[in-house]
């Protein structure tokens, strides 16, 4: 299988290392605005640079790693045979954004990269979406080379999902932030919390996350909640403290 990547960010790197990896398949094209970007990937295979979206030849698997808001620019702009698949790696966008491609499909990992290094994907979840079932066969043989966590999933519930790891990710890592920054006033290690965010994590794992919820919020102990809000020192913590403690009480009330 020849495969290739548009863009040099640090999905692009992670996906670049992992075909490079694969016995039967090998990158040959890395596109993107500047080689220095992509200076890794080069680095670590043989691929060919190209700064020229038109230029690309025609590949088995062609997979488009940029920002949500520039894949239907960069579909637009490939001239690519009919029988390369073309796919996107957005959790939020539509496979429909390729329609430019007869060939289309979604290869979305539900995961955070923070960096361009090397990365074992074996345990990274991969959401997969095709235009048929040819290419989802495909695009499912494809991925289940670098991960054991392979999903078939339609337009409704990979929103949903990506909907759901925003909550669970993105949200509880500001959460964590947060709780540093407001241990950090007093000059207090953030070792102190790792228990009990560990416990958290736990309760999530056995399913118990619902069935555990404490905490003032839950019990309307509105007194407590009145001296945390006037310990917080910016407007943002205060108003995150009380949307969050309403959503608690009105949950379990």
């Amino acid at each position: 299988m020849e495969i290739g990547i548009i863009g040099t960010g640090k999905l692009a790197h992670k996906l670049a290392f992992a075909i490079n990896a694969l016995p039967h398949a090998t990158l040959k094209i890395i596109c993107g605005r500047s080689a220095s970007k992509a200076k890794r990937i080069l680095e670590s295979g043989n691929p060919t640079y190209i700064d020229k979206i038109g230029e690309i030849p025609k590949l088995d698997l062609l997979i488009i790693s940029v920002s949500d808001d520039s894949i239907r620019e960069v579909s637009q702009q490939i001239n690519a045979s009919t029988e390369t698949l073309v796919v996107h790696t957005s959790g939020i966008k539509d496979i429909d954004i390729l329609g430019a491609h007869a060939n289309r499909g979604i290869l979305y990992p539900l995961y955070s990269f923070f960096d361009k290094k090397k990365q074992v994907l074996k345990e990274v979840p991969f959401l997969l979406e095709a235009n048929n079932a040819v290419l989802l066969g495909k695009l499912k043989l494809f991925a289940e080379a670098i991960s054991n966590k392979v999903y078939e999933v339609n337009p409704v519930n990979k929103k949903q999902l990506h909907l759901a790891a925003v909550f669970a990710n993105n949200f509880s890592n500001f959460m964590m932030t947060t709780a540093h920054d407001i241990l950090s006033q007093e000059g207090i290690d953030k070792e102190i919390l790792l228990p009990i965010i560990k416990q958290s994590c736990m309760n999530w794992i056995k399913g118990e996350a619902v069935n555990n919820q404490s905490g003032p919020a839950l019990r309307g102990d509105t007194k407590t909640q009145e001296v945390h809000i006037h310990k917080l020192t910016s407007k943002d913590q205060k108003d995150i403290y009380e949307s969050i403690s309403k959503a608690i009480h009105n949950y379990y009330k």
